[in-house]
């Protein structure tokens, strides 16, 4: 829908949004699949153009669903995402990739920890300023 309607993206993230965020009576395998196809509808929104607004949402939910759904977001985020980044979109990511669950995430999870390793590898190609906690894991 995204694709071929771009003035219902807005409309299509808050759905997915309240989606997320609506508790579902479910065990926990299959609500983990739910939000799982959830969030993958937030990357598609995100490869769409929704980049800001998807962050924005991203980074409340860090809080808030069940942490694998987190790390895939993050991860699927950080191999999307090149260059050139506006600072809107720099200080959103780096805000994201700080939070305490994450770094951790990124200490532990080898794939995730590539795709971190080159956008810091990328930002201090551009001479982009990172907190000590990011550039250094």
């Amino acid at each position: 829908i995204a694709v071929f309607h771009p003035l219902l993206r807005s409309d299509l993230l808050e759905l997915l949004w309240d989606c997320i965020r609506t508790p579902i009576l479910v065990d926990e395998v299959r609500l983990v699949e739910i939000l799982g196809m959830y969030c993958d509808g937030l990357i598609g929104l995100f490869r769409q153009g929704m980049v800001v607004d998807v962050l924005k949402h991203i980074q409340v939910l860090v809080d808030e669903v069940d942490f694998s759904i987190t790390r895939k977001l993050v991860m699927q985020v950080l191999e999307y995402v090149e260059p050139p980044f506006s600072s809107l979109f720099f200080d959103l990511l780096v805000g994201l990739c700080s939070h305490p669950a994450i770094l951790s995430a990124l200490r532990g999870d080898h794939q995730l920890n590539v795709a971190h390793a080159r956008f810091i590898r990328d930002c201090n190609d551009r001479k982009l300023h990172l907190p000590p906690s990011l550039g250094v894991l």
